[in-house]
């Protein structure tokens, strides 16, 4: 594991840092919210989760509890077809990527 420790108890702990701006990136956050069918605020939480934000971080700049980040969340995660955050995160990546490889 590059960046990891391993632990005795074969707990794994990495280094991870956030994806970056998705203005700056290249990610069309409208597409996934189209393509994906996503409410605003469900696509505002998507932007926030792409920047590395953790629910805290995403409820304090969107004005709502963590609870309902969670809700967002587990919305998203359905309407993706994906059952982690990451694997969010992954599927608008793959948008940008699937655009680009197109002549």
């Amino acid at each position: 594991l590059d960046g990891g420790v391993l632990d005795p108890e074969g707990k794994v702990a990495a280094l991870v840092e956030p994806i970056g701006d998705p203005e700056n990136s290249g990610l069309d956050l409208n597409k996934a919210k189209g393509l994906y069918r996503l409410s605003k605020r469900e696509a505002d939480v998507v932007e926030e989760l792409v920047c590395g934000s953790t629910d805290k971080e995403i409820a304090a700049k969107l004005g709502i509890s963590v609870e309902t980040v969670r809700a967002y969340l587990k919305s998203i995660r359905a309407k993706l077809g994906v059952s982690t955050r990451t694997a969010i995160v992954s599927a608008v990546h793959n948008l940008r990527n699937a655009q680009q490889s197109k002549p």
